[in-house]
């Protein structure tokens, strides 16, 4: 399994996701289940409870970032991307109270929503560069500033050899630009791009 459990210890549980297309709640003392959510794709993306909420949210392999009930596993919502989504959710507070949920799918494509809700607040399709072939991601991170930064790491093929190409979308992210492309030498291919 490639999911990494999130932990409840205010009330003693653990939040799996498994390739058998299911997400768990157990008991953290004895590893008993206390409920189980069927998806239609594996879990394996790392979950994030919010105690507050008493909430936990995940992505699955088709497609979804869902919400559920920490108690029950009943459903809150499903956001629907268009790819599998295989990575932690963040969640940001705002001033006003109200949290907003970013995340990212394997389509390099992010996406903010109202975490109470799943109400979409805005979202980037990465388009990539024609004649690019681009695999592999890593997430997003956030910083107290209120920066919302997308972090990438890409092996990008074309022409014929295998070269490396920074990629940076944080600022293409803010400023509504696609891609920021800078070639560099040929290499092993392997781009870490912040």
């Amino acid at each position: 399994e490639k999911s990494v459990p999130a932990l409840d210890p205010t009330h003693g549980r653990i939040f799996v996701g498994t390739s058998d297309r299911g997400f768990h709640a157990l008991r953290a003392g004895d590893g008993s289940v206390l409920w189980r959510f069927a998806t239609a794709g594996g879990v394996n993306a790392e979950a994030l409870y919010d105690v507050t909420r008493d909430v936990v949210w995940f992505g699955s392999d088709d497609d979804g970032l869902y919400c559920l009930r920490a108690k029950d596993g009943s459903l809150v919502y499903r956001y629907r991307t268009g790819a599998p989504v295989q990575r932690r959710p963040l969640l940001v507070p705002r001033p006003s109270g109200k949290s907003v949920l970013v995340f990212d799918n394997s389509a390099d494509a992010v996406f903010a929503i109202d975490a109470d809700t799943g109400a979409t607040l805005w979202k980037h399709i990465r388009t990539p560069a024609q004649g690019l072939e681009i695999a592999g991601h890593a997430g997003v991170a956030y910083d107290e500033g209120g920066r919302v930064d997308v972090e990438i790491r890409l092996l990008v093929l074309g022409g014929g050899a295998t070269r490396g190409a920074e990629v940076d979308l944080g600022p293409a992210l803010l400023a509504g630009v696609d891609v920021v492309r800078d070639d560099v030498p040929r290499g092993e291919g392997h781009v870490d791009a912040p």
